[in-house]
């Protein structure tokens, strides 16, 4: 509060009168100056005028004030600094002030301008006497009575006391419109402030000190209201009148109860002030909840602070159920929204129902963001909304409601069919945790939205399901992520098997539309119509679709382009497609692209295969299918992806088929020991699969001999006994001759060498004499021996050295031609001379082809030579082939890898099968194309029958597997049996593969996998030694035979041999019969034999065959690419 200038002069009177009872004495004249409250109500500047009159200052009391503040001046202060002692009669405003600031009354100026022309003296300003003329002449027309005091008290303005003095009335001028100035909030602190700071009342001192209290609370920024009641009391209170407004308005700043009945007396009266205490009284009411005519106060237009506070407080309790426009409501809504205030729910909703009943859609969004769903009626109108403009937010926030809602709104949610499939979904999952007993229901919706994880839990409670439902248990087992089917694969497994049995007898599945149905069974390798999916999709869509299949077929070249994938993806993105479709039009690109990577791989183009790979796995919900399928590529390819190592770590940390994916990345990374590791620890944990477990053993060993981990090698070997059977004894050998020379056993080392040759070259010479041949073909074993570890790409050393130490001994019994001989190979290797070496070989190969011949490898494969030397070396080895190849038989002719010999490919019954199951789910798909499912089996069918093409092998069918073929196949009712996993619609089955149509297919397979002119080989053969073989490998058929035992529903055919009827059936017998005496043949350029076949019975002896009769086993694509590329 700024008190008026007459005020402030009635206040000084009031302390100058107070001088009367003082007497004389100065020090107490200044006590009683400063008794009464008006003292507190002067500024510094007056209370120091005030100070002249007691201390009765007169001029030269002046001066000698003046020199006692100089030398107080000159003192040092108390706490070391220079003293600044100032009287308060110093603080007199400065005469420029003065004359600057005419607010001020003529007299106060004047006095000011007197008193400081005595004090300044000689710095006093000429320029400033014009404006005491003026001033002097002001003061003749009167001044206040104070003045007329002051100049008796004080002498030294004297000057005052010859102008007449005059009385001024209770109000000034303006007073009464100070009061209208009052159209604002009281509780806006900032605006009373500057209310009160105008204050142009002649108040007493008590009523002029209460406000002055108030007013600096205000000014402190911190105001208490709290505090002002009893500040006010009496003086405040009470007030009559006019003057009740201010009573009012700061009872009502306090939120004082009292303030409404003085606002209501005020608007009770007939005076200028009755519409404003009537509307300060609408704001108390309102603010005390009380809307009894709070439509009335919405329609206010006036645009003072007062009404627009008043128009605030009634939107900010907002009552529903009115007949507002929507204009109106939307005006209320920005009112409170510039104000920073959170809106009422049933403003919001009002807003939302009017905006949607004009379909005002862009507009809506804006009032969704903050509302709060509590019933079923804004539950049904805020779908509504989504049903509209398809909301996002707002959709989330429905979905999140319905978590908390009550189980009807749930179910409101869910049954009415019109909602959104999300909102269905959501709901149908909570009333699924809730046992809601409609499950055919629910699991529509779980279909429809492709709630793949609400299906999986109802097909893993209940297998009945999957019968009734068949396409939906293919669905879950296609669409579900890997990270939520890790402790499902089994039963996800059984599921699906389930439901290809099923489908047959299971009608068309209601919730699926037909492109879905025919997506599910395009994937699953089911024969369905594609004019479904076609429809979807456009013409470039459908084309790149039909060539992709192509090129994935059973009879197509693999070659995928990225074009053709991205046109696919790109017409799937312009497609309108349902959730559902959308979900598997995107597994089958994921498929595709899976695919194409099997293909790629395949035909060696590794790294686009690998970065397909690597981002297949990085997807946020890699499925269960692309895991699995990777996995298997990486064991049968050994590829490294980081990705799939990390999902698996995430997921499924230190599985078998992690340590799997980590033992591939610590080859790639050179650390050969630690992928031993991780091998042998996958094995430990596929110990349920036996064939699984024996291979990874089997890798293990191949890791730890990389490594130089012979010691742990042999430790596994002696562990497991199964892993002879696996490996080669050349292999044995090795790695116990490394891991006796690395612990220090040198001699041991090369007596075992020494061992292992003698009793596969045994002597026939009477005792004391010595076989030179015996000795000879001793030698040639240790020659082979000597490139055993560079062959395969293992460390050479300490085995190479105990094979020279084996050698040397040997040596000293062999005759010194051969000696002679092998020392001038060595010294032409050095060098480099072509001829020679050519003519020593042919020298050697007089005595042993083989061993003519091994001498061209070596000297082919080492760094000596340039390229033209190199071919000239490779076509008189060749010219020695052919001259001496009638006497070689094929088992020894394995080392000759430079000389393009082909291997001789033995093909097993389960190989033909696979090739007519694909061949005839081809002739009865609908466009001829058929399945696209790259599996390891199909993939190794492709392989044959393409590095046949190729020219890279010969292929041939022994008459025993021709015979079991035709018997699996003699009819289309047998043939059908072999689809125990696949379903096959009968009634398409029965019309498509008849006796003439299956006939031409059987001999077309028949002719596609032997082209070669080989006989049958006659006679007995090897049998005796293959049964002898198969009896010393008992313990590994014994696991054999009962692994096959739990993988089949029937019990398995095997032959008893030494009263145990756990060895081969006779049909694989014979075909290994028919392997060795091939092995054992001259036929004109095969370097090799080897049976393809994915038996367990062949794959895991396959290293014992090769090392006892000659000839190896491959069973996937990989092996048969190792042998030829």
């Amino acid at each position: 509060m700024v008190p008026g200038v007459e005020s402030l002069e009635d206040y000084l009177l009031e302390c100058i009168d107070r001088l009367q009872r003082a007497g004389d004495d100065e020090g107490r004249r200044k006590r009683e100056l400063q008794r009464p409250k008006a003292w507190s109500l002067l500024s510094i500047e007056w209370k120091a005028l005030a100070m002249l009159a007691a201390t009765n200052a007169s001029p030269k009391s002046i001066e000698k004030s003046e020199k006692n503040n100089r030398s107080h001046r000159a003192r040092i202060g108390r706490r070391g600094g220079r003293g600044a002692n100032f009287s308060l009669e110093d603080r007199i405003e400065h005469p420029q002030n003065v004359i600057d600031n005419p607010k001020s009354s003529a007299p106060y100026r004047l006095a000011v301008l007197i008193a400081q022309k005595s004090r300044m003296e000689q710095s006093w300003n000429e320029d400033w006497d014009e404006t005491l003329t003026l001033l002097r002449e002001e003061c003749e027309d009167g001044i206040h009575p104070v003045w007329e005091r002051m100049a008796r008290e004080a002498p030294i303005i004297a000057e005052l006391g010859r102008f007449p003095s005059i009385n001024s009335n209770r109000l000034e001028e303006g007073s009464l419109e100070w009061f209208e100035f009052t159209k604002f909030d009281p509780q806006n602190s900032s605006a009373l402030l500057e209310w009160l700071e105008s204050c142009p009342l002649k108040l007493d001192q008590h009523q002029a000190h209460s406000l002055q209290r108030i007013v600096r609370d205000l000014r402190s920024g911190k105001p208490r209201p709290k505090q002002w009641k009893k500040w006010m009391n009496p003086s405040l209170t009470n007030m009559k009148e006019d003057f009740a407004m201010l009573e009012g308005m700061l009872l009502s700043a306090t939120s004082d109860k009292k303030a409404a009945d003085v606002f209501s007396n005020i608007a009770k009266g007939k005076t200028k002030l009755a519409k404003i205490g009537k509307a300060q009284l609408d704001l108390i009411t309102l603010r005390e909840d009380n809307i009894s005519n709070w439509s009335e106060l919405i329609t206010i237009e006036d645009t003072n602070p007062l009404s627009q506070t008043i128009l605030f407080e009634a939107w900010l309790r907002y009552q529903t159920n009115n007949n507002l426009e929507i204009d109106e409501l939307v005006s209320g809504y920005e009112l409170l929204i510039n104000a920073g205030i959170n809106v009422k729910q049933e403003l919001l909703w009002d807003l939302i129902s009017g905006l949607l009943e004009f379909e005002d859609l862009t507009n809506i969004g804006r009032y969704t963001s903050n509302i709060v769903i509590e019933n079923s009626d804004q539950m049904s109108l805020a779908i509504n909304v989504v049903k509209k403009n398809n909301d996002k937010n707002l959709l989330e926030k429905i979905l999140n409601t319905l978590e908390k809602s009550n189980p009807d709104i749930v179910l409101k949610a869910m049954q009415d069919k019109k909602n959104p499939l999300l909102i269905r979904k959501r709901a149908a999952r909570i009333l699924s945790q809730k046992n809601y007993h409609e499950i055919d229901e629910i699991l529509d919706i779980f279909t429809q939205s492709s709630d793949i994880e609400g299906l999986k839990r109802y097909l893993l409670a209940d297998n009945s399901i999957s019968t009734k439902y068949p396409q939906r248990a293919l669905l879950v087992w296609h669409l579900v992520p890997a990270s939520n089917a890790i402790d499902d694969i089994d039963s996800l497994d059984e599921i699906r098997r389930l439901a290809i049995n099923s489908l047959t007898d299971s009608k068309l599945d209601s919730a699926m539309t037909e492109a879905s149905i025919s997506l599910i069974a395009l994937m699953s390798g089911v024969p369905s119509s594609m004019d479904a999916v076609h429809e979807k999709l456009d013409s470039d869509g459908v084309l790149a679709l039909n060539e992709v299949r192509r090129a994935l077929s059973v009879d197509g070249d693999g070659v995928v382009k990225e074009a053709k994938i991205e046109r696919l993806k790109q017409s799937v993105s312009d497609a309108e497609l349902t959730l559902l479709e959308n979900d598997l039009f995107s597994a089958l690109v994921t498929s595709l692209l899976l695919n194409r990577a099997t293909m790629d791989l395949n035909l060696k183009r590794n790294d686009r295969a690998l970065e397909s790979l690597r981002i297949l796995c990085s997807e946020p919900n890699v499925t269960m299918s692309t895991i699995r399928n990777t996995s298997d590529l990486v064991l049968e390819h050994e590829i490294a992806i980081p990705e799939l190592e990390l999902w698996y770590r995430v997921n499924q940390n230190g599985s078998a088929e992690h340590q799997i994916v980590r033992a591939m990345l610590s080859i790639s990374k050179d650390d050969r020991i630690n992928a031993a590791r991780a091998y042998r620890d996958a094995a430990m944990k596929a110990k349920h699969d036996f064939e699984k477990s024996s291979l990874l053993l089997r890798k293990s060993l191949i890791e730890f001999a990389h490594a130089g981990g012979w010691k742990e090698a042999v430790n596994l070997i002696d562990l497991h006994s199964e892993l002879t059977a696996s490996i080669t004894s050349r292999f044995q050998l090795y790695l116990r001759t490394c891991a006796d020379a690395d612990a220090g056993k040198n001699e041991i080392a090369t007596q075992r060498i020494i061992e292992y040759i003698t009793e596969r070259e045994p002597g026939e010479s009477p005792v004391g004499k010595i076989d030179q041949d015996a000795i000879k073909r001793r030698i040639e074993m240790l020659d082979r021996a000597m490139s055993y570890a560079a062959d395969h790409r293992l460390p050479e050393e300490p085995f190479r050295g105990r094979v020279r130490a084996a050698r040397m001994m040997l040596r000293k019994s062999e005759s010194s031609r051969r000696n002679e001989l092998e020392g001038r190979f060595l010294l032409e290797m050095e060098k480099r001379d072509v001829l020679e070496i050519t003519l020593i070989a042919e020298e050697v190969a007089e005595i042993s082809p083989i061993r003519g011949l091994r001498m061209f490898e070596i000297a082919i494969d080492s760094d000596n030579f340039n390229p033209n030397q190199i071919k000239a070396l490779i076509r008189s080895q060749k010219a020695m082939f052919r001259r001496h190849n009638n006497t070689i038989p094929i088992k020894q002719r394995r080392a000759l890898r430079n000389i393009s010999l082909k291997p001789l490919v033995v093909i097993d019954t389960n190989i033909l099968i696979d090739a007519l199951k694909d061949d005839l789910l081809s002739q009865i798909s609908q466009d001829s194309i058929g399945v696209f499912d790259w599996s390891i089996e199909r993939t190794f069918v492709w392989t044959l029958k393409r590095r046949c093409e190729e020219g890279l092998v010969q292929l041939h069918i022994p008459e025993i597997t021709k015979a079991e073929f035709l018997n699996r196949a003699k009819s289309p009712d047998v043939a059908l049996s072999l689809f125990d996993d696949v379903y096959i619609n009968h009634e398409i089955w029965n019309n498509t593969i008849t006796d003439g149509l299956l006939k031409e297919r059987v001999l077309k397979i028949l002719k596609t996998f032997d082209n070669s002119s080989l006989k049958n080989p006659i006679g007995e053969g090897g049998k005796l030694m293959i049964h002898s073989f198969l009896i010393r490998h008992k313990d590994i058929f014994s696991k054999i035979t009962e692994a096959k035992m739990l993988a089949r529903d029937n019990i398995p055919e095997r032959t008893s041999l030494d009263g145990n009827e756990i060895y081969p059936e006779n049909g694989d017998i014979e075909l290994m019969n028919d392997c060795y005496i091939h092995a054992n043949s001259t036929i004109p350029d095969i370097g090799s034999v080897l049976v393809a076949s994915r038996d367990s019975d062949f794959m895991l002896i396959s290293r014992a065959l090769q090392d006892s009769f000659g000839f190896g086993v491959i069973s996937n694509a990989q092996q048969l690419n190792s042998k030829v590329l």
